[in-house]
């Protein structure tokens, strides 16, 4: 991969996936955060006073669901086309998303032979291993 394409991926997935969503988090705790004295009724005063007693886990909350609103819109954020990968030749545009999901499954579930296949490996070792030199009793 080119030096170029590397770094803009890399200041693409920065500004998109850190510091877009912890800005918005954050302006959304300060949003959220009465004056101090004031005391509004209903929800949204339900709301307000969670945010004063607990402003780091509402951000963090609030950090997550606007990362996940970013990932879902990944493909149509500006700069998207230079920073991931094209789809391949005779693939639609509306096809991305089952087509993406298919490659990370069909990724998962060879990974996952791999990883069979290497405890396979390592137990067939073990079991040479005690019949050249007998049981193994030090974990008695």
């Amino acid at each position: 991969m080119p030096k170029e394409l590397r770094i803009i991926r890399t200041l693409y997935w920065t500004l998109w996936f850190v510091v877009v969503p912890l800005c918005l988090a954050l302006v959304f705790v300060w949003a959220l955060t009465p004056p101090s004295g004031v005391d509004q009724a209903g929800f949204l005063g339900w709301v307000e006073s969670a945010v004063r007693e607990q402003p780091v886990p509402v951000a963090i909350v609030a950090f997550t669901l606007f990362e996940m609103a970013l990932w879902a819109a990944r493909h149509e954020l500006p700069f998207a086309r230079h920073a991931l990968p094209a789809l391949r030749a005779g693939v639609a545009e509306n096809m991305r998303g089952p087509f993406e999901r298919a490659r990370t499954r069909t990724g998962i579930s060879r990974r996952g032979r791999q990883g069979d296949t290497r405890r396979r490996r390592r137990s067939e070792s073990g079991r040479r291993s005690r019949l050249r030199h007998g049981p193994s009793f030090e974990y008695w």
